[in-house]
C-alpha cells in the first residue's frame, strides 16, 4: 500500500494495527522518520524509500526476536546487490547496511510481545535512493545516486524488496540464517577499534577515531539474542558481549 506523505510508516501501521492482518506500507515522504535508539531518521521528500512491513504471529519465540533482524538485513543486502551487482552491501551489527564505509539503509523493528511469543511485529526500512545531500549532521550517509551516478524509480525497488522480505520471513526458523547473517557482516574480519558507550547517551553519537577509550578487538560471534561478542587484541581482557546500546564501532 503506497501513501504519498505519512508521518511516519511504523507508527502509521500501528496506529492501525486492527484495521489490518498483515500490510506492507511505503511511502516516499515521512515528516517524523524514526531510526535506532532515539534517532531521527532525516529524508529528503520525494527521493528515498521509506517502508514498513506487518508480521504477525511470527513462528519463533520472543527469545528469539533477533531472527527478524536478521531476515530482515538480508532481505535488504539481496535488493541492494540487485541494483549494485558489484558493490558489496554488509551489515554493520545490528542492522545498519553499509556500502564500503557508509549507510546506505537504516533499519527499525518494533515488536509486541505476547508472553514468550510475539503478538506482531513492524519492520521499518528506510533506502536512501536518490537523495545526495543531507541537512543535519548526518555522519556517513550515502544513497544509490550517490554509489552510481543515476537516478532510480522507487517503485520497482519497493516492490523487489517487498518479495525479497517476504521470502527472507518465511525462513526465520532455518538453521543458515544467522550463517548467512554473519556472512554479510561488515568488518567480518580482522581487528577494529570499539568504544563502549554510556547507554543513557541519546540519540547516539558517532564514536571519533581519537577515543581514548578506544579498543582493538575484532568480531567472535553474534548471540541468538543478538549481542555482538568481542575478543579484544589485548589477551589480558576477557571476550565480552554487548547489547548494540553499549557499543560503537568507531569508523
Amino acid at each position: 500500500m503506497y501513501i504519498a506523505t505519512v508521518h511516519s510508516t511504523n507508527s502509521w501501521v500501528r496506529e492501525h494495527i486492527d484495521t489490518f492482518q498483515d500490510t506492507c506500507l511505503w511511502t516516499t515522504c515521512q515528516t517524523a522518520g524514526r531510526g535506532q535508539a532515539g534517532n531521527t531518521w532525516e529524508s529528503e521528500d520525494g527521493q528515498n524509500l521509506l517502508l514498513s512491513f506487518l508480521v504477525r504471529r511470527p513462528p519463533i519465540s520472543a527469545e528469539q526476536q533477533f531472527r527478524l533482524t536478521m531476515a530482515t538485513s538480508l532481505a535488504v543486502c539481496e535488493t541492494v546487490h540487485s541494483l549494485l551487482p558489484i558493490e558489496e552491501a554488509q551489515i554493520k551489527w545490528p542492522n545498519d547496511i553499509y556500502v564500503g564505509d557508509n549507510k546506505l539503509c537504516g533499519i527499525l523493528i518494533e515488536t509486541v510481545l505476547m508472553g514468550t511469543n510475539i503478538d506482531y511485529a513492524v519492520i521499518g526500512i528506510g533506502l536512501n535512493i536518490n537523495q545526495t545531500q543531507w541537512q543535519t549532521n548526518v555522519p556517513n550517509p550515502t544513497s544509490l545516486k550517490r554509489l552510481t551516478g543515476s537516478t532510480y524509480q522507487i517503485e520497482p525497488i519497493a516492490n523487489a524488496l517487498t518479495t525479497a522480505l517476504h521470502n527472507e520471513l518465511t525462513k526465520l526458523s532455518d538453521a543458515t540464517l544467522k550463517a548467512r547473517y554473519m556472512q554479510h557482516l561488515y568488518r567480518r574480519e580482522g581487528e577494529w577499534q570499539f568504544v563502549e558507550r554510556e547507554v543513557n547517551t541519546m540519540p547516539t553519537q558517532i564514536a571519533q577515531r581519537n577515543n581514548p577509550n578506544a579498543f582493538w578487538a575484532k568480531i567472535a560471534d553474534i548471540t541468538e539474542q543478538g549481542l555482538l561478542v568481542l575478543s579484544p587484541k589485548d589477551t589480558n581482557q576477557p571476550t565480552q558481549a554487548y547489547h548494540f546500546k553499549q557499543i560503537q564501532y568507531i569508523l
